[in-house]
């Protein structure tokens, strides 16, 4: 018996949980017909040399959540996610409703309203929260302080986030660039100034930039950040520029 990390009960902890949701790996054909991944290092991919290797799950780690909270709390907020990015039966006060805008130069976004503010903004930050827990290599670069810890896991816990203006979300998506396999899943990054905290993720074509406030966000992708109206706006990027976005997020010159 051990202590699980978001109850803070002594009970009997999963020795496999996801550390990034499941679905996203599913939903992503990310598993070949044997249900093994195919990984590559990215560096590697960029310097030429593939060389793959495989393994039979997604990034998981023991002794962080016990049966009920990674089955049943988490599970909620992931459920309702993947029903909205990918489809599925939902409320029709909570059933997102998709609109692809082009502006002028050629930039795009996907307009988003009926966003269940609270359970998909929980499903990016249960991410973030279980990497920070994880002793896996992949998230080695993910930590937050205790402040941050405890903050994140209330809201996880209590199904209610702050306001917008705090853990600020936006997402870029490539899936538009045929060029680019969308079948990524780049290990995060942090990245620290005077002003604030940006961690990012690189999911299955989409790149989650979680802010720990909305100082000093550009204004342009702001007004974008999922919002507490049920709104968002997923911002397109340009064809042709999705490797620097990829190479940027990794680190690699």
């Amino acid at each position: 018996m051990s202590t699980c990390k978001l109850c803070d009960k002594e009970k009997k902890l999963l020795k496999k949980s996801h550390i990034i949701s499941d679905f996203f790996y599913r939903q992503g054909n990310l598993y070949d017909g044997h249900h093994k991944l195919n990984r590559i290092s990215v560096l590697n991919f960029f310097k030429g040399v593939f060389k793959f290797s495989r393994q039979s799950s997604g990034e998981y780690d023991k002794n962080i959540l016990c049966k009920e909270c990674d089955g049943v709390v988490i599970k909620q907020y992931e459920d309702y996610t993947r029903k909205a990015l990918y489809g599925g039966s939902l409320a029709d006060s909570e059933n997102p409703k998709f609109k692809n805008i082009k502006q002028e130069g050629g930039v795009g976004f996907t307009s988003i309203c009926d966003l269940n503010y609270n359970k998909f903004k929980l499903c990016i930050l249960s991410i973030l929260w279980r990497a920070h827990h994880s002793k896996r290599e992949f998230f080695k670069d993910i930590s937050l302080t205790d402040i941050q810890e405890k903050q994140i896991k209330q809201y996880i816990k209590t199904g209610k986030c702050s306001s917008d203006n705090e853990w600020s979300i936006i997402c870029f998506t490539y899936l538009n660039d045929k060029k680019i396999s969308k079948d990524l899943i780049v290990q995060p990054n942090k990245v620290k100034n005077s002003n604030y905290i940006l961690f990012t993720f690189l999911i299955n074509g989409y790149f989650f930039l979680i802010y720990d406030s909305d100082k000093e966000i550009p204004e342009p992708i702001k007004d974008c950040r999922i919002k507490s109206d049920n709104t968002m706006k997923v911002i397109h990027v340009p064809k042709g520029k999705g490797w620097d976005f990829i190479k940027l997020f990794c680190g690699i010159n």
